[in-house]
């Protein structure tokens, strides 16, 4: 999945408020009752390598993906397991994280 997210913050600032999505993200719930575990993240540049588990019940599959920031749009990509959009479709969890990605960027 990618997601190219428009914004007019400035790169400095996006990188700040997208350094601190991962851990907000971790505090909610998901869509049919996932969960997000183990949050890690590692920046090089403007580009942030973030991995999770995402657990629902027993089950659960790391999450592998990137954000990467420029002055004035951020490209999220993320691999989804099969596991997840069958419980999840791909367009609803595209929908809320653009959803919420553009809520943090203004």
């Amino acid at each position: 999945m990618r997601l190219d997210i428009k914004h007019d913050i400035g790169k400095e600032k996006a990188i700040e408020k997208i350094d601190g999505f991962l851990d907000k993200l971790a505090e909610k719930e998901l869509p049919a009752g996932i969960a997000i575990e183990n949050p890690k993240k590692q920046w090089s540049e403007n580009i942030m390598t973030v991995s999770f588990k995402a657990k629902k019940g027993f089950f659960g599959v790391e999450i592998k993906g990137t954000a990467t920031v420029f002055d004035d749009h951020v490209i999220i990509e993320v691999d989804l397991p099969a596991i997840i959009t069958s419980f999840v479709s791909e367009d609803e969890i595209a929908a809320r994280l653009k959803s919420g990605a553009q809520d943090l960027l203004t």
